[in-house]
């Protein structure tokens, strides 16, 4: 399944046409990143069918009330929504249920994961070694940028 996220700014607000796989939480991750980027939702509507999602989401900058402005801004808004669309895929398989376990060894600085399916059994199919990683990836990205946005708005924050 593709995933696809488009903006188009207008003199009033900014045009954003999403497309993805449907999920638990999907329109609660669209609202946490916009709301991150300071984004206001004007109006919405959001459609799903056979485990795909379609929105269209006009907003406006939370301060100005007006379209998004800054070329940069907007793709940093794009490829988070892209991130988050992308993130599961769609699909819904019994066998696709994974237990993932976390290991912070922060005194050494990483951490292990480990992913097994929730029967016990290991990846064991190059398909599923890729949805893994694309989702791993994924969710490294909204992380990430979760973490930057929130240290960004603390350096706002003490400058004020």
């Amino acid at each position: 399944m593709r995933s696809f996220v488009c903006s188009t700014p207008s003199k009033d607000h900014t045009l954003i046409e999403l497309t993805g796989g449907d999920r638990s939480g999907l329109v609660s991750e669209l609202s946490a990143v916009l709301a991150d980027m300071g984004c206001n939702v004007v109006n919405a509507e959001i459609w799903t069918h056979n485990a795909r999602a379609a929105a269209v989401i006009h907003v406006v900058d939370h301060s100005t009330q007006l379209a998004i402005q800054g070329p940069k801004r907007v793709l940093m808004i794009n490829e988070l929504l892209f991130n988050v669309m992308r993130g599961d895929g769609g699909v819904r398989t019994p066998s696709a249920r994974m237990s993932v376990s976390v290991l912070d060894c922060s005194d050494r600085d990483y951490t292990v994961v480990t992913i097994r399916h929730v029967d016990g059994f290991p990846i064991s199919s190059e398909a599923e070694e890729q949805r893994v990683m694309e989702c791993l990836e994924a969710a490294i990205e909204r992380r990430t940028t979760e973490v930057w946005n929130w240290k960004s708005l603390q350096m706002i924050n003490r400058d004020f």
